[in-house]
């Protein structure tokens, strides 16, 4: 499970331990085969019972290995980290001897679990990351979680199916020059800013066993997620469509759902300006359990209930559970595809905004 992208520099090693064996296949190889025969790793020959230890178990189903990444089982990682030791004539202190053998065996966290990339941002712009989103969704193949801790300045951001003049109250954008977004999911409206905090999860519909990828059972899923979150911490449930302390708002949720994906995204409300509320209408179609309630008397802060980072981190720690989580950083995802990909979540321009204004009025 050796592969070049993960080797040290090209120098021999000079070490007293007796070289492969012979029949060592020749660097190169893209497979791991069964014992003897292990993969040959030319910087240094102490990678063979590193290796042996780690996947070449009497116990090792090698052909399930071969059809997943390495990464998947977190060998990569535990391979340079007992080089780092090796280099330094130590043992690493987080691996057990084993008593036949006497070969470190990694203790590897989440093995089995499916891979899933992880970028966390602070203040990235609504529209940047809305634009990531979609990329993502329709260009990588595979898992994502993204963690946004705010935004700039406040924006509104519409479903995909939302018409200005029945959600906003439009003359009030226009002279205070909000900008608003028409964004590629579903869902309501919401306008967000530095109190927000926004989580995403991009996924193969493969990823989460025995989820079928249909609205409700997504929502159930993202719902399960966050009770780890908010056990012992209000009254945490999912009602209708919505994340609430007993009857009162803090998370909206939208979602696409493709041929072989699906995206849920969250923007939860840590804190909010209560002049921003006046800028959206009260919806046609509001939720049962809202009882038409105004705006401040639906929603709540999440600061009355935790600590932004406390949130933040532990829902990455909920995620941990059913997912081995990757750290990427933004530049990477550029790798991702090469294919052209051409965004839909775009501003909306004031001609459009006064057009709504003005089919409102007539």
């Amino acid at each position: 499970l050796v592969t070049t992208a993960s080797r040290p520099s090209s120098r021999r090693c000079t070490c007293s331990r007796p070289p492969l064996p012979s029949h060592a296949p020749a660097p190169g190889r893209r497979f791991l085969a069964r014992r003897p025969s292990f993969r040959h790793f030319p910087a240094c020959h102490h990678i063979l019972s590193i290796t042996a230890a780690a996947c070449c178990t009497d116990s090792c189903s090698l052909p399930t290995l071969l059809q997943v990444k390495y990464d998947l089982y977190g060998v990569r990682s535990c391979v340079i980290n007992a080089l780092a030791y090796l280099a330094q004539g130590k043992e690493n202190p987080n691996w057990n001897s084993g008593s036949d053998s006497k070969m470190l065996i990694p203790q590897t966290k989440n093995i089995g679990l499916p891979l899933m990339n992880l970028m966390r941002f602070k203040g990235l712009p609504i529209l940047q990351q809305l634009h990531i989103e979609e990329q993502l969704l329709r260009t990588s193949s595979e898992n994502w979680c993204i963690v946004n801790d705010g935004t700039n300045d406040p924006t509104i951001v519409m479903g995909v199916s939302g018409k200005p003049a029945e959600l906003l109250e439009i003359e009030s954008v226009l002279d205070d020059q909000v900008p608003v977004i028409r964004r590629f999911t579903g869902g309501g409206t919401v306008i967000v800013d530095h109190g927000t905090v926004f989580v995403t999860f991009i996924c193969n519909k493969e990823a989460v066993p025995n989820l079928q990828p249909y609205p409700r059972p997504i929502m159930s899923w993202s719902s399960s997620l966050y009770s780890k979150v908010f056990q012992g911490i209000g009254d945490f449930h999912l009602r209708e469509n919505d994340y609430v302390f007993g009857n009162h708002k803090f998370g909206g949720n939208a979602q696409s759902i493709t041929k072989n994906r699906w995206i849920h995204h969250t923007s939860f409300l840590w804190d909010f300006n209560v002049q921003n509320m006046s800028y959206l209408k009260h919806p046609k179609r509001a939720p049962a359990y809202r009882s038409a309630r105004s705006h401040l008397d639906f929603i709540c802060r999440m600061k009355d209930y935790m600590p932004r980072s406390t949130f933040m981190d532990k829902t990455v720690e909920a995620t941990e559970t059913q997912f081995s989580l990757r750290p990427i950083q933004l530049e990477a995802i550029r790798t991702c595809s090469e294919a052209e990909f051409c965004p839909s979540s775009r501003f909306l321009t004031n001609e459009e905004l006064e057009a709504a204004a003005v089919a409102l009025q007539s």
